[in-house]
């Protein structure tokens, strides 16, 4: 199933991770997927973890599928029964699957939406100052003019680790008008913004990491109960297709 095998076990995470990395095909191809990392936890990410896992279910069963069909075959002398149940069985697996993917599909897309919101919303505590603070006004402003007095190495020196005050008073000024010019300006407000939101953004990236792991299993699942579904009915591939289209309207 994966060039790199791990328990399929949701309950037992190696080094953090369960699932499979990849889904293989008939074809020698590998769906790459990636690992459910166990660190992505919470209400947001429970109802995908759940999707992920049931994927790497459906890719575990082909892998089992593909050796008993070939036994079955042998055991027939070659010959290729297909028998009504086995459409039908062939019918409802894939049906199943393809209402699984729609179904990811939207949990992915609220959890990207969440994340683009989320982020949206974080403010910014540490350019934040108070109109009537008359003395941190003239204090932010000789910090400027101390800024502004220094040579570029020295500016990235005292800018490495600043502190709150530091910050305020270049936030507070357009990038524009900055004492220590614009790009090393937005360097200073972009990496103080990144610090004091740290957690919440690590949680978001993980969110949106978890969004596209469950996307890339849904479509590997898809293309793998595709292959089940044209081999367990000795199907060409305009058919699959087809009945694929069929199962689809009819859902």
């Amino acid at each position: 199933m994966t060039a790199n095998p791990r328990p399929f076990d949701k309950s037992n995470p190696v080094n953090g991770f369960t699932g499979a990395s990849s889904f293989s095909l008939n074809d020698g191809r590998k769906k790459q997927v990636g690992l459910w990392n166990e660190a992505w936890a919470g209400p947001d990410f429970a109802p995908m973890r759940e999707a992920y896992h049931r994927f790497v279910e459906v890719a575990r069963h082909r892998t089992t599928e593909r050796a008993t069909l070939a036994q079955a075959r042998i055991a027939d002398g070659g010959r290729v029964i297909v028998r009504e149940k086995d459409e039908r069985l062939a019918r409802e697996h894939l049906r199943s699957v393809l209402t699984d993917a729609k179904k990811a599909l939207q949990l992915a897309e609220v959890a990207q939406q969440k994340a683009i919101e989320r982020r949206a919303g974080l403010t910014f505590k540490a350019g934040e100052v108070s109109p009537g603070d008359f003395a941190g006004a003239i204090r932010r402003e000789r910090i400027r003019q101390k800024l502004e007095a220094m040579t570029l190495e020295e500016r990235r020196a005292a800018l490495k680790n600043p502190c709150k005050d530091t910050v305020a008073a270049l936030a507070e000024m357009p990038p524009s008008f900055s004492p220590v010019g614009q790009k090393l300006h937005m360097e200073v407000i972009e990496a103080a913004f990144e610090k004091e939101n740290a957690e919440t953004l690590a949680q978001l990236d993980f969110m949106e990491q978890a969004a596209q792991t469950t996307l890339r299993a849904a479509q590997a699942a898809e293309a793998v109960a595709r292959e089940s579904l044209q081999d367990r009915l000795m199907l060409k591939q305009e058919q699959v297709e087809s009945l694929v289209a069929e199962i689809m309207g009819e859902g």
